[in-house]
């Protein structure tokens, strides 16, 4: 007769999986918010914002919430969330990124994974960009602070 593991042994592996899980997101995480409070603190996330800040009121937000979306959307979504920590956004602001975030998130990557299964890449990246653009969009007008 086969017998399983203890809850003991159970809670340890899932406690040690964890912490494995834990530090891998930190160690994105850490870096990227040091870097965007960098970029903040040096004004350089200002003179990029200028330039994407006619976009981004669109949506409601700053030119500065920009680098939330490349980073979310470029790296992975906790790279996005470490941005996210560097920036002074409203509750409403924070709402409509996430949303956007969640929408479009790691599109290199899981681009790469729908393609093995068939789905072709402009299908996969029109539809998630622009549910995240629609959303955003909508949104921001429905939401009246």
């Amino acid at each position: 007769m086969e017998q399983g593991i203890s809850l003991s042994e159970a809670l340890k592996n899932g406690l040690k999986q964890s912490l494995k899980v834990i530090i891998k997101i930190i160690k994105i995480m850490v870096p990227v918010y040091i870097i965007a409070q960098l970029l903040d603190y040096y004004e350089i996330l200002a003179q990029i914002s200028v330039y994407l800040e006619p976009l981004m009121r669109w949506f409601g937000l700053p030119g500065s919430a920009a680098i939330v979306l490349l980073l979310a959307n470029g790296i992975n979504i906790y790279a996005g969330i470490g941005a996210l920590g560097a920036l002074s956004l409203t509750s409403k602001q924070i709402t409509i990124l996430a949303i956007m975030v969640t929408t479009s998130h790691s599109l290199i990557i899981e681009t790469a994974i729908l393609k093995t299964i068939q789905i072709p890449r402009w299908f996969h990246l029109l539809f998630r960009i622009g549910m995240m653009l629609v959303l955003g969009f909508v949104l921001n007008l429905v939401w009246r602070s």
